[in-house]
């Protein structure tokens, strides 16, 4: 009784892993907030991320709270700026 125990116990991991691998993440957010060096927010500010990798660049703009949001990019490292008019 042990080994046929044993042994769908095996056989329930071995199906469940193609489950998990499908399950594995491919993509990211990257959020944020834009504020200045007293903490107000900025809007109206153009963000811009590159993936160090690929080399794809996207932009976005902040919304009357600051925030930006970059949704689904494939996982990797970005480079993030920020510009706005009348800063340096």
């Amino acid at each position: 009784m042990f080994n046929a125990r044993w042994c769908a116990g095996v056989l329930v991991v071995i199906l469940a892993l193609p489950g998990a691998a499908a399950a594995q993440v491919t993509t990211a957010d990257i959020v944020g907030r834009v504020t200045d060096s007293s903490g107000a927010v900025l809007p109206g500010a153009t963000v811009t991320i590159e993936n160090l990798a690929t080399h794809d660049v996207r932009t976005a703009p902040t919304n009357e709270t600051g925030d930006y949001l970059f949704n689904l990019l494939p996982i990797g490292t970005y480079t993030v700026n920020v510009e706005l008019q009348g800063f340096a």
